[in-house]
Order: C-alpha cells, then structure tokens, then sequence
C-alpha cells in the first residue's frame, strides 16, 4: 500500500528544511521521491531535467519560473501537483510520459508559450482549469477517458466538460455532455457565442469566470438564461451572469448568488438583490471596478470570501442584522469604502466578522 505521505502534492516548511538541494536550487524530498521546490534565487533557469526516480512534482513546485523554457519529466513520475508550472509563460516545450496518471488543478495556467501538449494514455485525473490561460495551445490526447475535440476536454467517462482550450469565437457542446466542470471556460476570453444543450443536468460554480461579453444561449429547461443570467431553476441558483449591463436585477425566484457569479463584470454599476436571497457565494462580485454602492437585503444570511474584493469604486455597503457569517477578505482592495452601515447596537456583532482595519468605517443606521 502507498505511503499517502510519501505521495502527497502538499509540502511543509519542515520538508523544505530537511529536502536536498541540487546544483540548480530545485529541492527535493529526504528520499528523492517527491520534487518540492524550485528556489526562487533560481528563477533564471532556462532548462532543467528532472531526476530519474521522482515520483511526485508537488504543488506550486515551478511556479513562476519566468525563465523557464523546458522541462523534460522522468518516466519515474506519476503525478503532478495543483499549479506546478503555473505562470512559467515562456515554457515551450514540455512532455508527460506514460507513467504520468494525475495533474493537478491550475497546473499549467498562463503557460503563455506552450504550443503543444499531448494528454498520456495513462492519465486518470485531471484538476480544475488546468490549461487556462494557454491561448496557444493545441492539445491532444492519448488517453481514453479524458479527449480532445474542438478545443473541448471531455471527461469520457463521466461525459463531463473539464475545460476548453483555444481562441474560438463560438462553441458547440456535444449533446452527449451530462455537466460542465468548475471554472470550464475560466478566462476565455475570446468566447463570443455558447449553446448549452438539453443534456447537462450539472454545471459547477463560476463556469465563465474572467470571460468577457458571452452570447449565452440554453436548450435546457433546468438551466435557463434570462436578461444573461445563467439560472439553475431547480435550485434557485444564479450560476453566473455574462453581459455587460451597467444596471442589473436579480429576478425574485433566486435564493442564492453562486461564487463568482458577477466576478469582472466591469461595467457592472447597480445590482438590485431582492428579498428572497439568504447566500451571496464567494468573489461573487469580485472585481467589479464600477460598483459604486450596494444593499443587502435582510434575507441574506451568509457572504462568501473575497466576495466584493477589488471593488474599488465602492464607497458604500448596508449590511443587515441578518448577516451571521462573512467569508475572510471580503471587502479586500476596496480602496474607495467610506461607510459600511449597520443597526443600530450591531458594531461589536461586526467587528469580530470584519478585519480591525475596517472597525472605523462601521456605522450604526
């Protein structure tokens, strides 16, 4: 039986301190199973050939690496942690052998210069948006279970869209797809035009999330489009919104705003959120430069974390006595906030929900 620690994509401060440097400043686990760690006083290498032997390339292991060209992976290697080259944005040239059976979520994002990528036959496990920001990607597929066609990743045996890969304007999802994935086309921003057929009967949170303006259009009687919200009638549940209105309502049959419903939704100014709201997901309005103000009605219950971060034109937020619960960092980088208002007697309740920098700004209505 495997050693789950032995195989864990994780690292700790404590496996730094004990690993084996090389002769690059790429650190490796005590036994020389698990690559841990490109030093970041390294990131000037071009070029690096990953020892026979090793097992795992763990999380974050190049991340960032900006000089980094080419990599050449061990047929010793079975898997490849969340965000291992994520950010290496001239990595050209880079091949999974098929000893290669998992890779983790983010791992080759904004991998700018990749240019070609082929999926080994062995590969049974793929994280969230693995290849976004690859805009010159073509990738191809050995694999049986996960394919490639039209740009779509499909997850064969689930008949699951992973993620799309490609500059294409307009997309055609297969009938024969059940659910689109988490984040499926994160940051795709040439995307103009999609069609959800009648097949899916499951779409993960933030599906279009960093897309621009998306002609969202639906077969579906469960997941609708309406005044470019993308609604799950089943459960009352704004997925996300894909338009550039500067003013927008939320229709009353939702009782959720899914996380990262609205994120970058720039034009976006005015939001009406009626009464029938109790949760507000995470970063759901993350990065809406142009909101100015908003109120939360006092249905709602819960706000996810980072959930108006960066929002950095809003000045002021009224928040009811309903709220019990607000997600860590969620009015981070909003540089414009004067006032958030609160009731009466309410200010203690707030301060231990809110970061001590913002206890000035609390005022009692």
């Amino acid at each position: 039986m495997k050693n789950p620690k032995r195989f864990s994509t994780e690292v700790t401060d404590e496996e730094l301190a004990a690993g084996i440097k090389d002769e690059y400043g790429v650190v490796y686990s005590a036994d020389g199973k698990r690559l841990l760690h490109l030093n970041y006083l390294c990131n000037a290498l071009e070029s690096y050939d990953i020892k026979q032997g090793t097992k795992v390339i763990c999380d974050y292991a190049f991340w960032g690496s900006i000089e980094l060209q080419q990599v050449t992976i061990p047929d010793s290697v079975s898997i490849i942690g969340d965000n291992a080259f994520g950010g290496c944005i001239l990595l050209k040239q880079i091949v999974l052998p098929e000893s290669v059976e998992s890779i983790g979520q983010s791992v080759f994002k904004n991998c700018k210069s990749l240019k070609k990528l082929c999926l080994p036959k062995s590969l049974n496990k793929i994280g969230r948006f693995p290849f976004c920001g690859c805009k010159n990607l073509k990738l191809t597929s050995d694999s049986s279970r996960y394919i490639v066609t039209d740009g779509l990743l499909i997850d064969n045996k689930e008949q699951r869209l992973n993620s799309f890969v490609g500059n294409a304007k307009d997309v055609e999802i297969p009938k024969s797809i059940c659910a689109i994935g988490e984040g499926a086309f994160y940051e795709c921003k040439s995307l103009q035009h999609i069609t959800l057929p009648d097949s899916i009967s499951e779409i993960g949170f933030a599906p279009f999330y960093k897309c621009r303006n998306v002609d969202l259009k639906s077969e579906s009687s469960r997941f609708i489009v309406q005044d470019n919200m993308l609604i799950d009638k089943q459960n009352k549940l704004l997925i996300a919104y894909t338009g550039k209105d500067k003013n927008i309502v939320i229709p009353d049959s939702i009782t959720a705003i899914g996380d990262g419903a609205f994120s970058y939704r720039k034009s976006l100014q005015h939001i009406n959120i009626p009464k029938t709201i109790t949760t507000i997901g995470k970063e759901a309005f993350s990065w809406c430069n142009a909101l100015r103000q908003i109120t939360i009605p006092d249905s709602v219950t819960t706000f996810g974390e980072r959930v108006f971060c960066g929002c950095e034109s809003l000045r002021r937020i009224i928040i009811p006595d309903s709220v019990t619960s607000i997600g860590s960092n969620a009015l981070l980088n909003c540089e414009s906030l004067q006032q958030i208002i609160i009731p009466q007697g309410a200010t203690e309740k707030f301060k231990k929900m809110l970061p001590e920098d913002l206890w000035n700004k609390l005022i009692e209505n």
